[in-house]
């Protein structure tokens, strides 16, 4: 019995031990709340919003079961103490501040109480939004500065505008409207960079809080409209704009490669003149600052780099066979120096003149007429010019240019009734504004020697080569009336037994000679003697409708007849000796559009050349080559002299050399005045040995020109 008494008291002392909780120095159970090592969980998940009365709710998550609650401490700005605010029971997990008192920042921190123990802090701030995008702008005159930025703060009493100081501290210089985004003042004009800062603030219990940071923005003083001119090869202009009242003076830096000049000037100078010797290719740095005390402003940079077009040969005068004067042309318009450099076609090139920086003519004296020369021009601030050879050979020398209201006529051959002789230097034609006047002038003279009134309809005129008699046709007439040249009073009149006339030609003989139908088609060649006005038929054509086209060569010895049957040429060829001996005819399949002087050589002009046939074997002797040849069947597009070739196309007017094909041009004129015009035809005079080069112009109301020009042996661009 004793025994079952003690085994029972050990029995429960054991089981007494295994059971009781030991003494906290005893426990080390980190999730036993009792435990010494017992962690106690933050709360977290933190959170707020705003309730519909503009209340502020924070938020936070329960993490644990042991907790018996939470507390709440609230803290208004950086430098405040924390105060407690709330004491929550475990099941709640949310507060309402309704206070409405908030500063920048509004921190709210949560802790969870655990037997008289806290948990880590749970920090909840309060972001009442943000400024973003502020910009700063100064107005042009310097005058003003227009702030504008983006703000989304839910709980603010306005902006503060502030203006930093030298130590950069910020002072505030305006207040600004909880919903204004943008404002303009005036420009403080502190120092040469201003610092400005917005910052939103809030009226807590009386006092203004500022302390949330916003973004800044500068605004540079600094020199405006800064101007590099080159006003010559050694002098350089800096200009720029007096942009403030109370700068000291400008600091002026000049870089040129590795070399720099520093200059300064006082507040009442915005340019700055720079001597010294610059070429091409140098690139030059300006750089100009504002001095205010000790401080520079921000800096206006400009770089030039120096890159002017090269001098240009614009003309050459001819003197004598030995003696030229290369004029010069500058496209900069910058005054420099310019070096004449000349070789032969075996030499080098040799320094061979100088110019002075308003000069721009050069002139040789002792060239060889035989010998090709080279030259090119260089210069400071530009690359080499282009070189170019001259020779000397027959080229077009320019006589003179008259103008259609000098003429008070348009002469473009098809437009107005003309008559030019190859003998005289004279030209009659139909005068087409105002009253109708037949009007001669001398091309010699550039004057109009007479004038008087005109019949109506008239529709070709031509005069003899001893101007005294002037002869007209009539459109749907078959009458040619002869008036004299002098007075212009109407000799008589010729009335043909024909219904139409065509061409009429003067044969140098006393005879007129004209192509005449009666129905259109079918026409005939007839003389007609001027002393007694008999007809006689040279010869009768059946040519499909097609005029046949008369022409006398230029010693009046020959007349060839040309028509075409059946898409073939025919060329009837007659003597003129008082009567028309025929010499026989040929039949080609191409298109004369001139011929040589005695007629016995065709030149035909097709797909962009020139070619040339024996008109009597139909053989092709040669052809010239050039792209701007126009396909024409007009026998005044072309002029034949003595082996030279006279070609009027739209942009140019060519001297070809027909005896040597391969290298035919001798000479062109595309200058301003002929490439801007279309063409209207080509007259040869040979009293004074002068070319009519006549255009009409397409870019100044198609009005027409007379270009004279004579071929002479002169010095000029050496030949393609």
């Amino acid at each position: 019995m004793r025994s079952s008494i003690i085994l029972y008291i050990l029995a429960s002392l054991f089981l007494l031990t295994e059971c009781s909780t030991a003494p906290d120095f005893e426990r080390a159970n980190e999730n036993d709340p009792g435990s010494s090592t017992f962690n106690i969980p933050s709360p977290s998940g933190p959170n707020y919003t705003f309730d519909s009365d503009g209340n502020l709710v924070i938020h936070w998550e329960d993490n644990t079961d042991f907790e018996d609650g939470y507390q709440v401490y609230k803290k208004l700005g950086t430098n405040s103490e924390s105060i407690l605010i709330a004491e929550l029971d475990k099941n709640t997990v949310t507060y309402t501040d309704d206070s409405k008192n908030y500063s920048y920042p509004t921190i709210y921190q949560v802790i969870s109480q655990v037997n008289n123990k806290s948990s880590d802090t749970l920090t909840i701030k309060i972001d009442f939004g943000k400024i973003s995008d502020l910009t700063s702008e100064l107005s042009d005159d310097y005058e003003t500065i227009n702030f504008s930025w983006k703000s989304n703060f839910e709980i603010t009493d306005g902006y503060l505008l502030q203006i930093s100081d030298q130590d950069d501290t910020f002072q505030t210089i305006h207040t600004i409207e909880a919903d204004q985004r943008s404002i303009r003042i005036p420009n403080p004009q502190q120092n040469l960079s201003q610092n400005f800062r917005l910052v939103p603030y809030l009226v807590v219990e009386g006092d203004t809080i500022t302390d949330y940071k916003s973004n800044i923005t500068t605004t540079y003083l600094k020199p405006e409209e800064l101007n590099l001119t080159l006003i010559s090869y050694d002098s350089l202009n800096i200009s720029w704009k007096d942009f403030i009242s109370f700068e000291d003076g400008y600091k002026i830096r000049i870089k040129n490669g590795t070399e720099t000049v520093e200059y300064q000037t006082d507040e009442n100078t915005t340019k700055l003149n720079v001597e010294g010797k610059f070429n091409y290719n140098d690139h030059i740095e300006v750089i100009v600052q504002a001095l205010y005390g000790q401080f520079l402003s921000e800096s206006s940079k400009k770089l030039l780099i120096i890159d002017e077009d090269p001098i240009q040969l614009e003309s050459i005068e001819n003197h004598n066979q030995n003696s030229i004067t290369l004029h010069l042309s500058d496209p900069s318009n910058i005054d420099r120096p310019k070096q004449i450099w000349r070789k032969t076609q075996f030499g080098q090139f040799e320094l061979i003149g100088e110019l002075d920086t308003d000069q721009l003519s050069f002139t040789e004296t002792n060239l060889d007429q035989e010998t090709i020369y080279s030259y090119y021009i260089t210069s400071p601030l530009s690359e080499n010019s282009e070189s170019f050879e001259i020779d000397y050979h027959l080229r077009f020398k320019k006589i003179d240019r008259i103008t259609e209201s000098e003429l008070e006529a348009n002469l473009i051959i098809g437009l107005t009734p003309v008559g030019v002789n190859r003998y005289s230097d004279k030209v009659v034609y139909l005068k087409k504004r105002g009253n109708n006047e037949i009007i001669i002038y001398d091309l010699s003279n550039k004057t109009i020697l007479k004038r008087f009134a005109a019949p109506d309809n008239i529709s070709q005129l031509i005069f003899d080569k001893n101007e005294e008699y002037i002869y007209i046709t009539f459109g749907g007439s078959s009458t040619i009336s002869i008036y004299d040249f002098d007075s212009g009073t109407l000799l008589k009149s010729l009335n043909l037994s024909y219904e139409n006339i065509g061409d009429i030609v003067l044969d140098g003989h006393g005879n007129l000679i004209t192509s005449v139908s009666n129905n259109g088609l079918d026409w005939a060649v007839v003389s007609v003697n001027l002393s007694d006005l008999s007809e006689t038929v040279i010869y009768e054509v059946v040519s499909d409708g097609y005029q046949p086209k008369i022409i006398v060569s230029n010693n009046q010895e020959k007349l060839v007849l040309v028509y075409q049957v059946d898409n073939l040429m025919n060329y009837e060829y007659y003597t003129i000796n008082g009567s028309f001996d025929y010499l026989g005819g040929k039949t080609n399949d191409f298109y004369t559009t001139t011929f040589t002087d005695n007629l016995d050589t065709a030149f035909v002009t097709t797909n962009g050349d020139i070619e040339i046939y024996d008109l009597f074997t139909g053989t092709k002797l040669s052809t010239i080559q050039h792209y701007d040849i126009y396909n024409s069947h007009e026998s005044n597009s072309l002029i034949i002299l003595q082996g030279l070739v006279v070609y009027q196309s739209e942009s140019c007017t060519y001297l070809f050399e027909f005896s040597n094909p391969s290298n035919p041009i001798l000479d062109r004129l595309c200058d301003d005045s002929i490439a801007s015009t279309g063409y209207g035809g080509l007259h040869y005079i040979t009293k004074d040995q002068i070319i009519v080069d006549s255009r009409i112009s397409y870019s100044s109301d198609f009005d027409s020109y007379l270009f004279l020009l004579k071929i002479e042996k002169q010095w000029g661009i050496e030949k393609e």
